[in-house]
Formats: structure tokens, C-alpha cells, sequence
């Protein structure tokens, strides 16, 4: 009986056609939404990438300088002067075509006890804080970015 209906058949109905269509339009929807969630989370490990390079740069720069870290006001450390003490380059800002502000984007060092702890202001040339001292950043995750439309 099947083989007979394959032997008539002369081809696929318009509403089977529409149903194919259908299904792969929903499929190409899911993966786009995926890869869309894949590259914002790219992003947003970079930011953490780039906080840790900039702490770890700060810290390098408070032992060459013999920097004091003060227990109740901390210390704050300029991208910018890591550029000009040559310990960076211009870090770009994986979200835009810039680069981090220099004159804004900082580390912020508080002696807690024994330890300090580094908190970092991440801010673009072009789209706003990414990052505001929230927390430590080696405790930093993607939900302690918040990446702004350009």
C-alpha cells in the first residue's frame, strides 16, 4: 500500500511545503537567539579578562613604586597611568570599536585585614560603565557586567 502511494505521488503539497518552512524558520530562531546569548557572554568574559590584566598590572606597579596602601581610603590607580608608566597599552573595549577610558577606567585598592582587596571601574570611550568597584574582581562574573548600547 505505501509502495503504491509513493508511485502516485508527483510531489509535495503546498501545506507540507509551508510546514517545512515553518519548522526550519523556528529551528533558525532558536539558534540565532543562541549565538546571540554565545557572543554576549564572550563579551562579557573579556571585561573580566581585561579587570584581571589591570589588577594584576596595578599590582606589579605598587611593588616597582613602592606604593603604601593606606588602611581606611585605599589607593586608586588610573589606567592611564599604567599607560604612561608603560605597564599597559590601551586596553580596546571588546563591546565597541574604542578603547577603556583612560582617565576613568581604575583599580581600586583597600587593605581588608591582611589582604587587599582590588576592585575595578571598567568604562568605555563610547558606551558607559561596564564595571563600578561591584566586588573583588577575582569574585567578578558575567552578571557584575552590565554592557550598555552604544
Amino acid at each position: 500500500m505505501f509502495k503504491k502511494y509513493l508511485l502516485n505521488s508527483k510531489g509535495l503539497t503546498l501545506l507540507e511545503l509551508l510546514a517545512v518552512v515553518v519548522i526550519l524558520g523556528i529551528i533558525s530562531v532558536i539558534a540565532m537567539i543562541a549565538i546571540v546569548n554565545v557572543i554576549a557572554n564572550t563579551k562579557k568574559d573579556a571585561h573580566i579578562a581585561n579587570a584581571i590584566l589591570l589588577v594584576n598590572e596595578a599590582k606589579k606597579y605598587i611593588i616597582t613604586e613602592q606604593i603604601e596602601i593606606n588602611d581606611s581610603s585605599g589607593q586608586t590607580i588610573y589606567l592611564k597611568t599604567l599607560i604612561d608608566q608603560q605597564y599597559l597599552s590601551p586596553i580596546k573595549d571588546p563591546h565597541s570599536d574604542g578603547y577603556y577610558d583612560p582617565d576613568e577606567t581604575n583599580v581600586k585598592i583597600i587593605k581588608v585585614g591582611n589582604r587587599n582587596v582590588y576592585t575595578v571601574a571598567l568604562k568605555s570611550t563610547t558606551n558607559g560603565f561596564y564595571t563600578n568597584h561591584v566586588k573583588d574582581v577575582f569574585l567578578l562574573t558575567r552578571e557584575d557586567i552590565e554592557i550598555k548600547a552604544p
